[in-house]
């Protein structure tokens, strides 16, 4: 590899999906392409990155055209949670009281 490509890490997280499942799926989704897309990680400023990174998907969760993809990952649970026989009412968020993605800390 060059002097100037990033860094080769793995990431590891837990996304404990205090603001519902959509939004732990989200962060999934999001968060390993935003984080390389910083200056500070292509820099090797690893720590920088992730804190900007944080910050950059707590944004990307305010901003009202998120809420079709997270609606869809509601959508996705129900279907699961139809298909293995469980209440899809109470699939669908993490807290149980069946209602739709409300931003971050929902």
């Amino acid at each position: 590899a060059s002097d100037d490509s990033p860094p080769q890490v793995a990431m590891f997280a837990v996304f404990d999906g205090h603001g519902g499942k959509e939004v732990a799926r989200y962060c999934e989704k999001h968060m390993p392409n935003q984080l390389m897309a910083l200056d500070e990680y292509k820099n090797g400023e690893v720590g920088d990155a992730l804190v900007k990174v944080f910050h950059r998907i707590d944004e990307m969760l305010w901003d009202p055209s998120c809420l079709d993809e997270l609606e869809s990952y509601k959508k996705d649970s129900a279907k699961k949670a139809v298909a293995e026989g469980k209440d899809a009412e109470g699939a669908e968020d993490g807290d149980g009281d069946g209602d739709a993605a409300d931003g971050p800390g929902g």
